[in-house]
């Protein structure tokens, strides 16, 4: 395992044009099913594997010939970028990857002059993203496994 970890991962753009890139946003999602949001909302991921729009607001960690993690960011309302989905490799938690993938999507917030990142999330998983500033702008209720849905954001 420590060996696993100590490769190197890169970064990558998808591009819709690119078969490859398709294929490696499908292996996001079948990794995304595989993580605490796929176990918790199993169909909510399904949908995804026929939104090849998304490729484009894709980007995933590759580590090796595996994608190790991802991130897929939604439509911009009101100039605001929004994360859909982001997602690490279990065995890969805490070496960084999430966070460069938040980092990556803040550079590109930047890029397009975005006013703040917005993230839908729960309340066990909120800590992730109150490293990196965001701050907790609306709860909206508990899921049916307990905890709260939060709505986060971090102004640019």
């Amino acid at each position: 395992m420590a060996k696993a970890r100590k490769k190197k991962v890169k970064f990558i753009q998808l591009n819709e044009k690119d078969e490859g890139h398709k294929q490696n946003y499908w292996d996001l999602i079948q990794l995304l099913e595989s993580t605490l949001l796929g176990q918790r909302y199993p169909n909510l991921l399904s949908d995804l594997y026929s939104e090849l729009h998304n490729v484009p607001r894709t980007l995933v960690a590759i580590q090796g010939e595996a994608i190790v993690g991802g991130v897929i960011r939604g439509e911009c309302f009101s100039g605001n970028v929004t994360v859909r989905y982001i997602g690490v490799s279990p065995e890969l938690h805490g070496i960084g990857i999430g966070r460069t993938l938040m980092q990556k999507v803040e550079e590109f917030a930047q890029r397009t002059k975005a006013p703040c990142i917005k993230v839908e999330t729960t309340s066990d998983i909120s800590n992730f993203f109150s490293k990196m500033g965001y701050d907790i702008t609306k709860r909206a209720g508990d899921s049916p496994d307990g905890y709260e849905y939060l709505m986060m954001e971090k102004p640019l």
